[in-house]
């Protein structure tokens, strides 16, 4: 993905927004955690699934 350098959370998540229109209209269903990872540094999926109070999915 781009680098923002020092873009602010909301514009991360106004960016990956716009991602996922695309991914929509390109019928693409899941970016696989990297727009997770790209605006947030992480996914939460991989947080919940090491989490052992979580059951699995």
């Amino acid at each position: 993905m781009l680098d923002f350098g020092s873009a602010d959370s909301e514009e991360r998540e106004r960016a990956a927004s716009y991602v996922e229109e695309v991914m929509d209209m390109l019928e693409i269903e899941s970016s696989g955690g990297l727009l997770n990872m790209w605006a947030y540094g992480f996914d939460p999926a991989e947080l919940l699934a090491k989490s052992p109070n979580v059951p699995p999915r």
